[in-house]
């Protein structure tokens, strides 16, 4: 199993029903670092009808050093210096029409470290025009590359793939939940997904260490002797 690396989780401590200390994501960390993970993308939710981008940024910021510091002082006081994954900042912002005209600088906050990957997740319903249309705004207006959150949890309206297609023709990529492998009927269906091109990004969607723990490695052992090597590492090794 070759380094990997984590898009979707909600390790940052008190962000959102995630983790809720720092001690609890030292220990998602922990177990992520021994799953193989070298890199993780944290992506507390964000809702636009809760709270403005600006509030939001300051609460990541905060969160983040307080986990750094946290961290700093474990490895001072056991004495050792800790690899811990790396750290990358990001969020999953919930879909809102004005997203594809949000200023350009609040976009770029909310997007993946220095990347222009945004991660977007989307109503758990039918998808109107407007969404598709909105998201094509984001990739063809703003030049930004829409991630679209666990599909998996999409799968029991999708019928016909067409428009998802198209967007990911123009770039867009789509992540899958390493859970959805767990199960008989999600795995197949995931693993129909993945066959078809259409699955970029596994992840953990982690935001425990009970039920919803840093499995991705388990995703990983999962695909392999289904998919090659080589396709296993472009789904867990993605450079964000």
């Amino acid at each position: 199993m070759k380094a990997m690396i984590d898009w979707h989780t909600h390790i940052l401590p008190s962000m959102d029903d995630g983790s809720k200390s720092v001690e609890e994501s030292a220990a998602m960390l922990e177990r992520s670092l021994k799953a193989g993970v070298t890199a993780v993308v944290l992506t507390p939710h964000f809702y636009p009808d809760r709270e403005d981008p600006d509030r939001f940024l300051k609460r990541r910021s905060r969160s983040l050093e307080k986990l750094k510091e946290h961290l700093e002082a474990t490895e001072r006081s056991a004495g050792i210096s800790e690899s811990w994954p790396k750290l990358i900042p990001g969020a999953e912002v919930y879909f809102f029409p004005e997203l594809a005209v949000l200023e350009e600088e609040m976009l770029r906050k909310l997007c993946i470290g220095e990347s222009r990957y945004i991660m977007v997740e989307l109503p758990e319903k039918r998808w109107t025009d407007e969404i598709f249309e909105t998201l094509e705004g984001m990739i063809i207006n703003r030049r930004m590359i829409p991630v679209l959150a666990h599909i998996d949890r999409y799968f029991h309206f999708i019928k016909d793939t067409a428009r998802l297609r198209e967007l990911v023709r123009m770039g867009m990529l789509v992540q899958l939940n390493a859970e959805a492998l767990d199960g008989f009927f999600s795995r197949r269906t995931a693993l129909k997904w993945i066959d078809s091109g259409m699955v970029h990004i596994l992840a953990s969607d982690c935001h425990d260490l009970t039920k919803r723990p840093p499995d991705l490695d388990h995703g990983y052992r999962h695909l392999e002797g289904h998919i090659d090597d080589r396709m296993i590492d472009e789904l867990t090794a993605r450079e964000p």
